[in-house]
């Protein structure tokens, strides 16, 4: 069993780094652990995991809950916790989930 990674603080210039990094089209999945239709978007990611590159970003939440969370998860995607909010308003997320193409 594959477990997540731990969700990690960041700031909006940390998170641009990642993405500066990032060397093949990715999706942001902005979500809550309380949310049930994110519950929807993680079994998602489970399934696709191989396949497409995902990015969490956690939101509305605490990151002790999140992570909490995502050790019982089977995906070792990333996973980012926006502590400031910066990163869910650059890019307009006002609810969760929320995914996002990025190429």
């Amino acid at each position: 069993m594959v477990h997540a990674k731990n969700c990690v603080p960041v700031s909006m210039d940390q998170f641009n780094t990642v993405l500066v990094k990032r060397h093949e089209p990715a999706t942001l999945i902005f979500f809550s652990t309380w949310c049930a239709d994110c519950k929807i978007e993680i079994e998602k990611i489970q399934k696709l995991d191989n396949q497409s590159a995902f990015i969490l970003v956690g939101e509305f939440d605490t990151i002790e809950r999140i992570n909490r969370n995502l050790s019982k998860m089977k995906t070792a995607t990333d996973c980012y916790f926006d502590e400031s909010g910066e990163i869910r308003k650059k890019f307009g997320v006002k609810v969760v989930p929320t995914e996002i193409e990025l190429k």
